[in-house]
């Protein structure tokens, strides 16, 4: 996406925070887990989607908040994620 290969960038549905990357000019979202009063921390303008609310399971792609810690890796409960 730094290299432009379309004139417009939109994120969507993966990570409901700011990619904080001047080349993600917007952000599908919906009002709950990305609130319009929170639009300023935001580089990307919000693009909210009515009637939605489109669930986030950070399980699914990071590995490493799994309750089965990879070998040798801290669980959650010694992190303090009991």
């Amino acid at each position: 996406f730094a290299l432009a290969p379309a004139p417009i960038a939109l994120s969507f549905h993966g990570f409901p925070g700011t990619m904080a990357a001047p080349f993600i000019h917007y952000l599908a979202a919906d009002r709950w887990t990305t609130p319009p009063d929170y639009a300023q921390w935001y580089t990307e303008k919000l693009a909210l989607v009515p009637h939605t609310y489109l669930i986030n399971d950070h399980r699914q792609s990071r590995r490493e908040v799994l309750s089965v810690p990879p070998a040798g890796g801290p669980t959650r409960a010694s992190l303090g994620f009991a």
